[in-house]
């Protein structure tokens, strides 16, 4: 048997083998990640009508997520997910017979929280809806103008941004107070609303009017991107 000297030491071939074998493993491993906490977010809030009536009955969940729960007859929801700490922005979404869907993107609660080990952390979210009939009607004339108001969902003040129809290069640039307003060809369209520092948010609008200047009115609600 072949013998290999090892620092003064002899060493038969196998032995060597199984030596540059751990030393390559341990030279090649890759030091271990973290591990994604899963941490349990309630996500609540109130559904109204553009009356400002609650909503009962409507569905609400997490786009990609399995739970789901239904508003109660005062519009009010609890909905309890549990994700990883380190996610990026998650779509909350809710939807009613009768209703337009809405939509919210947003961080999940704690991904912007530091605690220590062994603590149980809370994480609490609140996203209210507003919901729009989606009953089509019969729009008088052809084109019709569309306002409204993009508004910080912290604090409900009014935000600078923009209010775009996604991939149609058409929109309007708000004023200091976040009002803006578009002359649209009548129809079921999709817009955008977008901020610097703010996720974007997307809702559908049925456009119908009997004058030019008198038509729907579409806010927005905008919250804050976090950067991780």
């Amino acid at each position: 048997m072949e013998l290999v000297r090892n620092g003064g030491r002899a060493v038969n071939s196998r032995q060597a083998v199984l030596l540059i074998v751990f030393f390559t493993a341990c030279a090649t491993a890759s030091p271990p990640g973290p591990t994604p906490v899963q941490v349990p977010v309630d996500i609540s809030g109130v559904i109204r009508d553009t009356e400002g009536r609650p909503v009962s009955g409507a569905q609400v969940y997490v786009i990609g997520m399995p739970e789901k729960t239904v508003s109660d007859d005062d519009g009010s929801y609890l909905l309890s997910v549990t994700q990883p700490r380190m996610v990026g922005p998650t779509a909350v979404r809710s939807s009613h017979p009768g209703h337009f869907p809405e939509e919210a993107l947003m961080m999940l609660g704690c991904h912007w929280l530091v605690w220590s080990p062994g603590e149980e952390p809370e994480c609490p979210v609140t996203v209210d809806f507003v919901f729009r009939s989606a009953e089509l009607q019969t729009s008088v004339v052809d084109v019709c103008r569309v306002s409204g108001q993009l508004m910080s969902a912290v604090d409900g003040t009014p935000v600078r941004g923009q209010v775009m129809i996604p991939g149609a290069g058409i929109g309007a640039v708000t004023d200091e107070q976040g009002r803006y307003s578009l002359d649209l060809a009548a129809g079921l369209l999709e817009l955008e609303a977008s901020s610097l520092g703010a996720y974007p948010h997307r809702r559908l609008l049925w456009v119908s009017c009997q004058y030019p200047e008198v038509g729907p009115t579409l806010d927005f609600t905008l919250y804050p991107a976090v950067i991780q």
